[in-house]
């Protein structure tokens, strides 16, 4: 009986290879993660296991021991000092994630066959974060930082030292100070939008994930990209909006003068200049370069998205270097249709010749053209300075990450400040 099946299958079992790592630790990863499958059992998510690997150049015992009580664990004698040979063991064993503490896999390298695998150096937070996205993906709160069963997804991201949770605290510290009832919530939108951008960027490290196990199974993903986008909107919203809060707390703490129907925001020239007269300090910490650059340049993104475009990703291509001759390209054009029982139904022949020109042009991309570069996005930009307008090729996915390290670089920077701060009156 003939049946349907979808082109991109969302795997339940996720692959983890785990290099240089102590014994101990180990165990304890184990422990976090047997923990996470009681918990799903809980949940009625039998199926949905996260399988850990080891790579040694020896097994000892104590590893044997570990692999011999849980069926999820798997250790595999290699020569871990090869590079290849740790690659051939993914690709054997289907790695979504690769622990590399010793940093042998250098920065290019890992670009390299990103694609395919996530090569992380550091177990926290690089490393945890890709299994608690996973988790995230499955729509389970769990944190391997701190596992807590029956979590709630508030919680999950106001962890000790999280950015979310800075805020929170920083609630408190308002208070202290003789913030008003308006200036504390404005503090707490802050601190729920964070929450909600850290889940939007754990969803895009799920969707990554997938896309890289797809990209193993050479399986579809346009749904990913449909995917990737929805939650890119969200993140880049989500940024923009907190910083906008941010200069809507500035402005009342300082009384700096901005009314509710006027238009401000925390870059603005007139919004720092009539800052600087009122904390100096803070004002110099937003006028820093890198600083005014990246706010402009988020602002201009999440305008297109927001106005103008979605978040629409394309490839760039290029012939490759050895392509089909004519003689087998015909050969492709007619092998790819029953032309003979078309002509017999009726098909005129001006009808046929426009199928096989079709067809022709559809298996020329395919055969003669490569993949160059993946999901890519050209946008027209205007430099804040000079007001140039110029064309860039932008990567969003490969922006998440960074654009996320300063957003949460400078915040926390504009929280040490406030915290610092006697109240002005």
């Amino acid at each position: 009986m003939p049946y349907a099946q979808h082109q991109r299958i969302k795997p339940t079992v996720f692959n983890v290879l785990i290099l240089d790592i102590a014994q101990t630790d180990i165990s304890s990863i184990l422990t976090y993660t047997e923990m996470l499958h009681d918990y799903l059992d809980r949940l009625g998510l039998t199926n949905n296991r996260i399988r850990m690997h080891a790579a040694v150049t020896t097994r000892t015992a104590f590893l044997n021991a570990l692999a011999q009580t849980n069926n999820l664990f798997l250790v595999h004698e290699i020569d871990i000092e090869s590079k290849d040979a740790i690659l051939q063991l993914a690709e054997a064993q289907d790695i979504d994630i690769i622990l590399d503490e010793v940093e042998r896999f250098t920065k290019r390298e890992i670009h390299q066959h990103r694609e395919n695998v996530a090569i992380v150096h550091w177990y926290n937070q690089q490393f945890t974060n890709l299994l608690n996205a996973i988790c995230t993906g499955w729509g389970v709160v769990w944190n391997f930082r701190e596992p807590v069963f029956n979590g709630s997804w508030v919680t999950k991201y106001l962890e000790p030292n999280n950015l979310a949770r800075n805020l929170f605290d920083f609630m408190g510290t308002g208070q202290s100070q003789g913030y008003t009832s308006e200036q504390v919530n404005f503090i707490r939108s802050m601190s729920n939008k964070v929450s909600q951008l850290n889940h939007s960027k754990q969803l895009l490290e799920f969707t990554l994930i997938l896309h890289r196990h797809a990209n193993r199974h050479e399986l579809n993903t346009t749904d990913l990209l449909f995917e990737h986008s929805y939650n890119l909107n969200n993140y880049y919203i989500l940024m923009s909006s907190t910083l906008d809060v941010f200069s809507r707390l500035i402005n009342s703490v300082y009384t700096l003068g901005f009314g509710q129907f006027v238009p401000y925001t925390l870059d603005k020239p007139s919004f720092l200049n009539a800052l600087d007269l009122k904390r100096k300090g803070l004002s110099s910490i937003i006028r820093l370069k890198k600083y005014l650059d990246w706010i402009d340049w988020l602002r201009q993104r999440r305008n297109i998205f927001a106005h103008q475009s979605h978040v629409g990703m394309s490839e760039v291509i290029q012939r490759k270097r050895v392509q089909l001759t004519e003689q087998e390209l015909n050969q492709k054009v007619e092998s790819s249709m029953d032309w003979d029982y078309m002509a017999s139904v009726g098909i005129g022949t001006d009808a046929i010749t426009e199928m096989k020109n079709m067809n022709r042009f559809q298996i020329d991309l395919e055969e003669n053209y490569e993949k160059v570069v993946k999901d890519i996005m050209t946008l027209e930009i205007k430099e804040r300075i000079s007001g140039n307008v110029k064309q860039v090729i932008y990567f969003p996915l490969r922006a998440i990450d960074d654009d996320y390290e300063i957003f949460s670089t400078l915040i926390n920077r504009l929280v040490k400040n406030l915290t610092g701060a006697r109240r002005i009156r």
